[in-house]
């Protein structure tokens, strides 16, 4: 008798679902004959090589916070599907312990199961940029202590371009929740598919620590992490399956200098 797994919908943080659900779904649904997956409806292609069918659900709310977003979905929202066994959504499925790395709660995935990790995007797929900036800009939160700022940008960009002759630069990110740089390309909002081509394509993605810096890990996209100290080890090992280069800046926290950052991409092009 065939057996289905019913996966979602998962409404947290982006960086979350990236490293502590959607490779833990792959690996259990070789368990399964069927696996269905709900989750935002930008996300689907994280899940196209193995489920067989994705549903898309869009929470009440974008207060997402690490792993859960407290959602009030409908009481019959699950009888739509037919299924065997369920990873429910609302559900705490893994939290993040500095200095240990990430939690995952067994009583959803087996003890034991190691995640299956997929490498995202395709060569020779999308144009190639030197750099994709990802211009956090948003205070989801309170969270606003953690975007550079459009002046650091602008700096930023302004030394890139005078330092490394004929550099090509482009923004990614959703429209309302980043910004665009002038004197780069405007590639926001073009869907994660793109975004993951893009990635796979560039040679260097900069940003602060953000849920696309996580995926262009994934990519093996070597990526410029602004963030804080507490974010080293999960983006240098425990984030980091595929050990891709990763310059981690926390030195000034979330307000690094243009100059130090310049200087660093500078150095990355030059070596």
């Amino acid at each position: 008798m065939s057996k289905t797994l019913l996966a979602g919908p998962f409404v947290g943080e982006l960086g979350h679902e990236l490293m502590s659900w959607q490779s833990y779904v792959r690996a259990l649904s070789r368990k399964y004959d069927k696996t269905i997956v709900i989750t935002r409806s930008l996300n689907g292609a994280l899940y196209t090589d193995f489920a067989d069918e994705i549903h898309y659900y869009t929470p009440s709310t974008n207060k997402a916070n690490h792993s859960k977003c407290v959602d009030d979905m409908p009481e019959d929202y699950y009888e739509q599907f037919d299924y065997d066994d369920i990873i429910p959504a609302n559900t705490t499925i893994a939290k993040w312990l500095p200095g240990k790395g990430v939690w995952i709660n067994r009583n959803i995935f087996p003890r034991g199961m190691l995640p299956e990790w997929k490498k995202f995007g395709n060569i020779g797929t999308a144009e190639k940029y030197d750099i994709l900036l990802h211009c956090r800009s948003t205070n989801k939160l309170n969270s606003g202590v953690r975007n550079y700022g459009l002046d650091n940008w602008m700096e930023l960009v302004r030394l890139v371009k005078e330092g490394c002759y004929g550099m090509r630069i482009a923004c990614v990110g959703m429209e309302d929740a980043s910004l665009w740089i002038p004197k780069t390309d405007d590639l926001r909002g073009v869907g994660i598919q793109r975004l993951m081509d893009l990635m796979a394509n560039a040679s260097l993605v900069v940003g602060s620590s953000s849920g696309p810096m996580h995926l262009s890990s994934l990519c093996g996209t070597p990526h410029l992490v602004i963030s804080d100290k507490i974010n080293r080890k999960r983006y240098l090992e425990d984030w980091n399956p595929f050990d891709t280069k990763c310059i981690f800046v926390d030195e000034w926290r979330w307000k690094p200098p243009p100059q130090e950052i310049e200087k660093l991409i500078r150095e990355f092009f030059t070596k």
